[in-house]
């Protein structure tokens, strides 16, 4: 079946993502995520509502950046919103080439802190490189990582390809998955 952005359903299920992106001592039960791909005309306004306020609670007050959120590439994003029995429990977006940058890229990727230490941040980044993988075949795919987080970005097959640079108040870099990973 195809979902309402044209491609096919998920071939793994959530909970066989989670398992592949941990270690068998990490978990003893199946992941209960439910992942939802949607274009930013597909978001109804409460899912909307719902992430840009995890967006805002994470990145602007408990990080504290001072940067503009909402900067007018989530119209043209694929929003991945991770939910568990209903509530949100994480979020990224995947901007196509050309849009953001010159490469594809997963952005925004956030886990609500009652929801941390569970493992899901990698089961949402494995969805989205499987997805960035299906829509941009090929291509490598662009990060900006906050500098704390290089090596869990490593862990996925990220490089380092710039020098750090400020976003928002906090240290960053740039990462690239390159396209044969």
């Amino acid at each position: 079946s195809t979902s309402p952005l044209g491609h096919e359903q998920n071939s793994r299920s959530a909970a066989e993502l989670c398992a592949a992106s941990m270690t068998m001592s990490e978990h003893a039960s199946p992941c209960p995520l439910e992942f939802r791909w949607s274009s930013f005309d597909e978001l109804d306004v409460h899912t909307l509502y719902a992430l840009l306020r995890l967006r805002s609670e994470v990145f602007l007050i408990e990080q504290e950046c001072n940067y503009l959120d909402l900067d007018g590439h989530d119209q043209v994003a694929l929003h991945l919103v991770a939910y568990e029995q209903g509530a949100l429990c994480g979020y990224l977006r995947l901007l196509p080439p050309g849009s953001r940058l010159k490469e594809a890229s997963l952005g925004r990727i956030v886990i609500p802190r009652e929801q941390r230490g569970r493992h899901w941040g990698r089961a949402l980044i494995a969805e989205g490189l499987r997805v960035a993988r299906q829509h941009y075949p090929g291509a490598p795919l662009r990060i900006s990582a906050q500098s704390r987080l290089l090596d869990y970005y490593r862990g996925f097959g990220f490089e380092v390809v710039d020098a750090p640079y400020d976003e928002g108040g906090l240290p960053h870099q740039d990462m690239m998955l390159k396209s044969d990973t």
